[in-house]
């Protein structure tokens, strides 16, 4: 027999940029955390700099890459907040894709909820 008060999600992911698809992700992984009474991690991702830094114009480039990612989470902070939720952020360091798969493992998230495009 189904138990209606269970829950299908225990932990939710959302990579997170700070773009409009991000955004709306985000906002609908609030309302499904609300109704499935769940946790919510919100990731950004630090790509690995791939060029070569004596051509590049800039001091510290690790500081400079990271500072968007920065950014993006706090922008999930505040959305949080305006939506009264409880969110755990996270940033990483290295190849996009396998970064995001990586923190869904080891949160150990049943869901990644992420834009189409961002």
């Amino acid at each position: 027999m189904y138990n209606t008060t269970m829950s299908r999600y225990r932990k939710i992911l959302v990579p997170f940029d700070g773009s409009a698809c991000s955004k709306n992700a985000l906002l609908q992984a609030f309302k499904l955390a609300d109704s499935e009474k769940c946790w919510i991690t919100v990731c950004s991702v630090v790509p690995p700099y791939e060029g070569d830094i004596e051509f590049i114009g800039i001091g510290n480039i690790r500081a400079a890459m990271q500072k968007p990612a920065e950014d993006a989470l706090q922008e999930a902070g505040r959305l949080a907040d305006t939506e009264r939720a409880l969110i755990k952020t996270v940033c990483e360091h290295g190849g996009i894709y396998e970064k995001i798969i990586e923190v869904a493992n080891n949160d150990n998230c049943n869901l990644i909820v992420i834009g189409k495009r961002g």
